[in-house]
C-alpha cells in the first residue's frame, strides 16, 4: 500500500513540476509557495504531461494548489493542498497550506499580509527549520520585498531519538512526539543577487507520545540521563535574522554559481525568569557548482553548519538540537542519527545526465555533530560514499533514489527532489 502511494506521489510531482516545491530533509521542508509553471513545455515534453499540467494551472489560477515532498526529515513523502492567493486585495494576499505525510505528520502553514511573489525571497524558515532547509533555495533572488504573518501548528508522532551527542548508539534508538506551533512575523527584502530577512515570534512545543510501537518511548529509555527538557518544555521568544546572497544560474538543476546565506537566532525562555536557559545559534549554508560539460555533467558542493555561540551553560531543548542523517545530510544514517548543539556536514556530488530525463550522481558526504563549536576538533568525522539515481521532469529533478554505505550499514533512499 505504502510502495503505491509512493507510485501515485511520483505521478503527481510529474505533472506539476515545476510547480511543486520540493524538499527533502527534510526539512525537507515544503513551504509555502506554488510556483508559477511555464506554458512553455520543452519539445519532447509528453501530451498527457502537458494536457494536465494546463489543467492543474488553470486550478491554481483559482486559489488551489498541490504541494509534495517532505516536511521534515524522517516524515516521509508527504502531500497537501494549498488555498488562497498571494494577491487577494492589491498588494496584500492570505494563503494556508496543510499537508500530511505517509508516517502521520502533518502540519498547517497560514500567512497573511504582503506574500506576494514570496516565492522569490530571501526567506528566513522558523528557528526549528532543519539546517539544510533554513533558507530558501528553491527560486532565484528577485527584486522585491514581503511583509506578513506566519503562523504553523504541527504534530510529528514519531522523532527518532539516539542518544545525547558523543553518547549516541544505534542500539539506544528510542522515539518520541512533538506538537506545537509559532507565530512570527516576517519581513523580507531583496535586490537581484542580495537579500535579507528577519523574524520575531514565539515558539511553543512539547512533548507528546509516539506513535511507533516497534521503539520505546525516549521519555522512559531515557528518564534518568539528563536529556535537556527532557522532563519539561519551555516556551520561547525567537528572533533572527539573515543575509543571502545567490549568484546561481538557475534553481534547480543548477550547472554554475555559488549559494551563500548565513543567519543569526536567539530564543529566550519566556515562560521563566531563569536566563539560562536562553540560547543564540548561527546558521551557515554555502553551495557552489561547476559545469564540467553543459548540459550534461556538473560537480556540486555543499556545506551546512549550525553552532550555538553563547557561553551559557545549560543545553538547548534536545528537540530542538540540529541533527545528521537522512537524504540531505549523511545519507548512509537514519533521519536524526547524530545530534548535538552544534554540527557541521558537507557533500560532494558528480552529476552526470546519461538521458534527458535521467541523472546519475555518485557522491561523498561527511559530517560531524558536537555539543558545542570548539568540541569539534576532538570529534571523529563521519563518512559515507554513495550513488543516486535520479529522474529529470520539466525543469527539475522529480524524484531520486540514492544508496549509501557507512558504519551503521548501507542505505536506499527514496525522495521527492534533489538533495541540494
Amino acid at each position: 500500500m505504502m510502495s503505491r502511494a509512493v507510485t501515485r506521489l511520483f505521478a503527481l510531482a510529474i505533472i506539476a513540476a515545476p510547480a511543486t516545491a520540493a524538499a527533502q530533509q527534510a526539512p525537507p521542508q515544503t513551504t509555502l509557495q506554488a510556483p508559477a509553471i511555464s506554458k512553455d513545455a520543452p519539445p519532447n515534453e509528453p501530451r498527457l504531461i502537458v494536457r494536465w499540467r494546463d489543467r492543474y494551472e488553470t486550478l491554481k489560477d483559482s486559489g488551489i494548489a498541490i504541494s509534495a515532498g517532505s516536511i521534515v526529515s524522517g516524515s516521509a513523502v508527504s502531500g497537501g493542498i494549498i488555498l488562497g492567493k498571494r494577491r487577494t486585495v492589491g498588494i496584500f494576499g492570505a494563503v494556508v497550506e496543510a499537508r500530511w505525510s505517509l508516517r502521520g505528520y502533518r502540519q498547517m502553514d497560514g500567512e497573511v499580509g504582503m506574500t506576494g511573489g514570496r516565492r522569490h525571497r530571501t526567506e528566513l524558515r522558523t528557528i526549528d527549520a532543519d539546517a539544510t532547509s533554513m533558507f530558501n533555495q528553491n527560486s532565484l533572488i528577485t527584486f522585491g520585498k514581503a511583509v506578513f504573518l506566519h503562523v504553523r501548528e504541527l504534530r510529528y508522532p514519531r522523532v527518532d531519538y539516539y542518544g545525547p551527542a558523543r553518547l549516541e548508539s544505534k542500539a539506544g534508538r528510542s522515539d518520541y512526539g512533538v506538537q506545537g506551533g509559532s507565530i512570527d512575523l516576517v519581513g523580507q527584502w531583496q535586490r537581484r543577487h542580495f537579500g535579507a530577512s528577519g523574524r520575531f515570534g514565539t515558539l511553543r512545543l512539547h512533548l507528546v507520545s509516539p506513535r511507533n510501537d516497534g521503539l520505546p518511548d525516549t521519555r522512559d529509555l531515557y528518564a534518568s540521563a539528563g536529556v535537556p527538557a527532557l522532563d519539561g518544555q519551555h516556551h520561547f521568544l525567537t528572533v533572527g535574522g539573515a543575509f543571502t546572497m545567490d549568484f546561481r544560474d538557475e534553481a534547480q538543476l543548477t550547472e554554475r554559481g555559488t549559494f551563500a546565506a548565513i543567519a543569526l537566532w536567539h530564543a529566550r525562555a519566556n515562560d521563566t525568569a531563569d536566563r539560562s536557559l536562553d540560547w543564540s545559534r548561527l546558521n551557515a549554508d554555502v553551495q557552489h557548482f561547476v559545469r564540467v560539460k553543459k548540459g550534461r555533467q556538473v560537480l556540486a558542493l555543499r556545506g551546512v553548519l549550525s553552532a550555538r555561540i553563547d557561553d551559557r551553560r545549560t543545553p538547548m531543548p534536545f528537540y530542538l538540537q540540529p541533527t545528521l542523517g537522512g537524504g540531505k545530510t549523511l545519507r548512509g544514517f537514519g533521519s536524526y542519527r547524530l545530534r548535538g548543539e552544534s554540527t557541521w556536514s558537507a557533500n560532494a556530488e558528480y552529476r552526470w545526465r546519461v538521458h534527458p530525463r535521467v541523472e546519475l550522481a555518485p557522491f561523498l558526504d561527511a559530517g560531524a555533530a558536537a555539543p558545542r563549536f570548539a568540541d569539534f576538533r576532538s570529534t571523529s568525522v563521519e563518512v559515507n560514499p554513495g550513488i543516486g539515481l535520479r529522474v529529470v521532469g520539466g525543469s527539475r529533478i522529480v524524484g531520486r533514489l540514492d544508496y549509501a554505505h557507512s558504519r551503521d550499514g548501507s542505505r536506499v533512499m527514496l525522495a521527492l527532489g534533489a538533495p541540494f
